[in-house]
C-alpha cells in the first residue's frame, strides 16, 4: 500500500467570498485575477505534474498573519481552486477542514491530504 498523497501549495491571499459571490461583475473579475496569480505560482513550482487526490481528502488552509481577510471568507475560493486545477476530484469529497492564521509566504498556504479509505 502506498503512502497517502499530500499536496502543499503557496497561493496569493484569496479574495473574500463576500466580494466574489455574485455571478457577474467586479467580483468575478477579482476571482479571475486571483486565479491567474495563483496559476503563475503553481506553475512556477513545477512539482505538481501528475499529482492528485482521487478520493476523500482533508484541507488545511493557512492565511497569512499579515492579511486583513476574515479567514472564513477565504475557504470557498481556495477549495474551488484545488478542484479547478484538478488536485482533488470535487469538494464533496472534503471530509475535514482546518483554517487558521499563520506563516504563509505568498498570503495563503493550502495543504491537501488524501484520506486512507
Amino acid at each position: 500500500m502506498s503512502a497517502p498523497v499530500t499536496i502543499a501549495l503557496d497561493l496569493p491571499s484569496p479574495p473574500s467570498v463576500n466580494r466574489t459571490r455574485r455571478a457577474h461583475g467586479p467580483g468575478m473579475a477579482r476571482l479571475h485575477a486571483w486565479h491567474q496569480r495563483a496559476d503563475l505560482l503553481v506553475m512556477a513550482t513545477r512539482r505538481l505534474r501528475g499529482v492528485k487526490i482521487v478520493g476523500p481528502f482533508e484541507a488545511h488552509i493557512i492565511i497569512s498573519n499579515n492579511s486583513r481577510l476574515d479567514i472564513d471568507n477565504a475557504v470557498k475560493a481556495v477549495i474551488d481552486y484545488a478542484v479547478r486545477i484538478e488536485l482533488v476530484p470535487d469538494d464533496r469529497h472534503l471530509r475535514r477542514l482546518v483554517v487558521e492564521r499563520g506563516d504563509a509566504a505568498e498570503g495563503c498556504r493550502l495543504i491537501l491530504r488524501e484520506l486512507v479509505r
